[in-house]
């Protein structure tokens, strides 16, 4: 006997719900309706759920293959350049995220022939104790950010343009140190969020910290 079947009988016999002690001030047709729009509620909401894990374990499974591919790629590089150039294409692919800046700590050597790029700031505790700070985070950050922080994390723009940027993440870079931090900015108010997952930017730091201190050791 299906649910719905119980359901008919009960309506065409609400005397049984008294018998049931299940009678309420409520006629008793209506109060087996309410319990039977309440279970097909929780199939729904128990539906809605399984399809959300489901898009969660798929997006999951394509940023660790993406995360793969991209240590690979960053494992024959030659200097930071090559690096940055990888990684700025994997962080800036969404059209949304629209600058970076990757900050690495000036203790840290690397080939004086090493080509010079704009997106790379050298930095200290003492010369930038924001940049100092979100190196030293455990985990990324992402969301939105103060406004003047913002204008000097990204001092490479312009101050109106810096102005543009709504919402931020930020990498930590460690080794067994602060080595630094990368940082991206987007335009869109709430395209960076404190709900997002960052196992995957946490991957992308983890990484790209491993090839920095790589390149420091063969040119130290």
């Amino acid at each position: 006997m299906s649910f719905k079947d119980i359901l008919d009988y009960f309506i065409e016999n609400p005397k049984k719900l008294v018998e049931l002690n299940l009678q309420l001030e409520a006629p008793q047709s209506d109060f087996v309706k309410h319990r039977f729009k309440v279970y097909e509620e929780k199939i729904a909401l128990i539906e809605h759920e399984k399809l959300e894990l489901v898009k969660i374990a798929s997006e999951n499974s394509n940023l660790f293959q993406r995360a793969i591919s991209y240590g690979a790629l960053i494992s024959i590089t030659r200097n930071l350049s090559e690096i940055i150039a990888i990684t700025d294409q994997v962080l800036t692919k969404n059209p949304l995220v629209n600058h970076s800046v990757y900050y690495i700590e000036d203790t840290i050597q690397f080939n004086p022939q090493e080509p010079s790029n704009r997106h790379v700031i050298g930095f200290n505790a003492k010369t930038s104790p924001l940049v100092f700070e979100l190196a030293n985070k455990k985990t990324p950050f992402c969301g939105e950010f103060n406004e003047a922080k913002i204008i000097a994390l990204f001092s490479m723009l312009e101050a109106k343009q810096a102005k543009q940027i709504k919402s931020i993440a930020t990498i930590p870079l460690r080794h067994e140190s602060s080595v630094g931090a990368i940082v991206l900015g987007s335009e869109t108010k709430h395209f960076f969020n404190p709900s997002q997952n960052t196992d995957y930017l946490q991957a992308i730091g983890t990484l790209f910290t491993a090839n920095v201190i790589r390149l420091s050791q063969n040119n130290g």
